[in-house]
């Protein structure tokens, strides 16, 4: 395999200082990088009607597109047995892919000091983005008898397709046809975004940070990328004393994708605390908590003989059906630290980590006797308790013992994953060290 990324960056800003209370700031990013890859594979398959059974080995006269195949030392010669969907003896395959991603992006913006206490910023971006990717395949192949009008060279009305020859021992070689390394498929995205923010000090020890932005794009390279954002981020930041400090914020990221065919609809948002104080020297404590939620839903096409009855055809692909597939994740995530110094050589710290989550997502199968698929950790607890001593026995040397308790749990939701292989596990570590520094 061969393959490389060449990428490259410029950026460049001007700000013009207008008058003592307000400027303009220009920002332009230029970024490119590019993945050309190419690989290539062979392939030699040996047919039998059971895994216990000697294949069968064909002698072919004919020209073959790999020379290296070891036949097994099992075989015995004779015609190999090919079902319908069997694949070719030999294949060689070649694989040749592009991928190129371009940005280019220019903010203006203007910034205002309201007075020493409050600040805030308005301004407008606009990025231009260019997806180009290609792909090319070429494969040279040989079906051996018996059935050997299969795979690409089975028969349509009786005849051979393109690229495939029948050879005088019956088997028959395949080469892709117009082997020619077409035009790349190019997405162009034309994205303005509003963005707008406010900082306040109300209080020498009282700080406030607002920001936000409203984005509309022309155009998606995936159906999950929504067309309309909106960011919303608060951060407010408490600290009375030294040795007290507490932090807090929120964020929440929206998108839409309202083509009728994709009808999305998204969220990303997250809010936590953190407190930290160290009263004296010998005592310091650290507690957070942190929630995230996720939700997104567009529509999806898929096949299955258990899905729910009277869903709409999927548009514009024969034989597949159309529903939405909503997915959410509540993540609850805690942690607390205590350090405590009770003499001058000694220390003692208690703490864990703690995580628990709960979701859903859709289920495609509604009408199959037992659920096909585990929620895994959408459904899942994580605990990690832990204890630290540490003693200063002698200069430059300290010896350290830490205990870990590790559990992981995940809740059943009855599939077959979950009745015989259930994920759940615990563990007991024990550290002992010596640490020296000098």
């Amino acid at each position: 395999m061969l393959g490389r990324q060449v990428s490259s960056n410029a950026d460049f800003g001007v700000t013009w200082q207008i008058t003592k209370e307000f400027s303009l700031v220009d920002s332009f990013h230029y970024g490119t990088w590019l993945e050309p890859a190419q690989w290539t594979a062979s392939e030699c398959s040996y047919f039998s009607t059971s895994l216990i059974v000697p294949p069968n080995l064909f002698a072919p006269t004919a020209t073959l597109p790999v020379t290296t195949c070891a036949a097994p030392a099992n075989g015995v010669a004779g015609i190999p047995v090919h079902g319908s969907s069997s694949g070719p003896d030999v294949l060689l395959n070649l694989d040749s892919n592009f991928l190129k991603n371009q940005i280019t992006s220019n903010l203006i913006e203007g910034q205002v000091q309201i007075s020493p206490k409050a600040g805030a910023y308005f301004g407008y971006r606009y990025d231009h983005r260019v997806i180009a990717d290609n792909f090319f395949n070429f494969q040279d192949a040989i079906y051996y008898p018996n059935n050997a009008a299969r795979g690409n060279c089975a028969l349509v009305a009786g005849v051979l397709p393109d690229g495939c020859t029948l050879n005088a021992d019956g088997s028959i070689t395949y080469v892709t046809p117009d082997d020619v390394y077409g035009p790349p498929g190019i997405t162009d995205i034309n994205i303005n975004t509003a963005v707008l923010g406010l900082w306040l000090k109300p209080a020498k020890p009282l700080t406030f940070n607002v920001d936000a932005e409203f984005g509309t794009a022309d155009n998606t390279f995936t159906r999950l990328s929504p067309q309309d954002t909106q960011q919303v981020r608060v951060r407010a930041t408490y600290k009375p004393s030294a040795w007290l400090n507490l932090t807090g914020y929120f964020q929440t990221t929206n998108g839409q994708n309202n083509i009728l065919e994709v009808n999305g609809n998204q969220h990303n948002r997250a809010a936590g605390v953190t407190f930290s104080l160290s009263p004296t020297e010998k005592f310091s404590a650290q507690l957070g908590y942190n929630y995230n939620n996720i939700y997104s839903s567009l529509f999806v096409c898929f096949t299955s003989s258990a899905a729910q009855p009277g869903l709409s055809a999927c548009p514009g692909v024969p034989g597949l059906v159309q529903e939405l597939s909503p997915y959410s994740s509540t993540v609850n995530t805690g942690f607390i630290d205590f350090l405590w110094f009770p003499m001058k050589r000694l220390t003692l710290e208690v703490g864990a980590n703690l995580s628990g989550v709960s979701g859903s997502q859709v289920n495609l199968n509604p009408q199959s006797a037992i659920a096909t698929a585990p929620l895994g950790p959408l459904n899942s607890e994580w605990y990690q308790p832990y204890g630290v001593i540490s003693y200063q026995f002698a200069k430059h040397w300290i010896g350290r013992a830490r205990y870990d308790y590790y559990a992981y749990h995940e809740d059943s939701d009855g599939s077959y994953q979950d009745i015989y292989a259930p994920r759940n596990f615990h563990a007991n570590l024990i550290t002992l060290s010596v640490r020296y520094a000098f």
